[in-house]
Parts: C-alpha cells; structure tokens; sequence
C-alpha cells in the first residue's frame, strides 16, 4: 500500500484531481520506485511477492507516483476512478477484481483511506510507525495469509514492513 508522493497545491481554480506532485513528491515517487525495484532487500519486505500489478487513483498525483513504481516492476498499471475519493469498500472492490494467480499488487491511493486499509487488513499488532497516520509517500507492506484476490478480507494480512524515501 501506498500513499501518493507529496502533491503540490492546487492551482486557483482548478480541480482536486488535477494536482500534481511537488518537486519533493517527484523525487519520492523515484524513491518508491526504486524500492519497489529491490523490495526483498529492504527490512520487512523480504517475504512479499514481486508485484505484478499496481492499482491506482485517477487524481493525478497518485498516477504520477504509481507510474514509475509500476515502469521499475514492468507491472500492469490499472488506473481506478474509485480510488479517488473511494472508501475501504471501493479499494476491496478493485482488489477483488485481481484475477487469481496475479503475485503482488501495489495500490497507490489516498489518506484517509489508504492508512484505514491497512490497519483493516493487518492483523495485530500494529507496527508503532503506523499508529498515526503515516506521511505523504508511505509505502507499507502487507503480507497476505489468504487464498485468492477476490475472498480478501479483514486480517487477512500481517504488515511486514513500513518504507519512506525521506528517511533511507
């Protein structure tokens, strides 16, 4: 799970969704990205599957951070309208369209929401990193006990790890 890179302000007049990343977020998002490309060399990490797919919001600063992530991995790249603004409910509805078989999958999305699905879908206890709402260009890694995509449920995952570029 990831919450999108530090986005610059919105420009008078225009739209939320249209708010790209600030020079800090650029260089974030290449920080995820990079991690991303080493996952099993991180603290943490070292268990999770290669991600296959990356799940995004349609706001631009989320597509902006999701799209080296997903260029590194050579994964698949599914640009979710519900994930703007969606709920819990919206990303498991993304999340039980993944077909079977599919390894990892990064889904780049919003706080509140995306701090809400990982204490949802972990297990406790909760890493202390992830006791307040974790910071722009959090990635955090959820290592997932169940079966299929499309029967993920609450505490079915454990987190194994929780990743910032700013501070490696």
């Amino acid at each position: 799970m990831v919450r999108h890179a530090h986005a610059a302000g919105a420009a008078p007049g225009a739209a939320d969704r249209t708010r790209s990343l600030s020079p800090r977020g650029r260089r974030q998002a290449a920080g995820l990205a990079g991690a991303a490309g080493r996952l099993a060399g991180i603290a943490g990490f070292e268990k999770i599957r290669a991600p296959e797919l990356v799940l995004c919001s349609a706001a631009a600063r989320a597509r902006e951070t999701a799209e080296p992530i997903a260029r590194t991995l050579g994964a698949e790249l599914w640009v979710e309208e519900d994930l703007y603004l969606g709920d819990v409910d919206a990303v498991m509805a993304c999340l039980h369209l993944v077909p079977a078989g599919t390894g990892g999958v990064v889904v780049v999305g919003h706080n509140p929401t995306v701090h809400e699905l990982v204490l949802w879908l972990g297990r406790p206890p909760v890493p202390d990193a992830l006791a307040a709402t974790p910071p722009p260009a959090t990635l955090t890694g959820l290592l997932v006990t169940g079966g299929s995509w499309s029967a993920l449920g609450a505490g079915d995952a454990v987190v194994s790890g929780v990743f910032h570029p700013d501070h490696q």
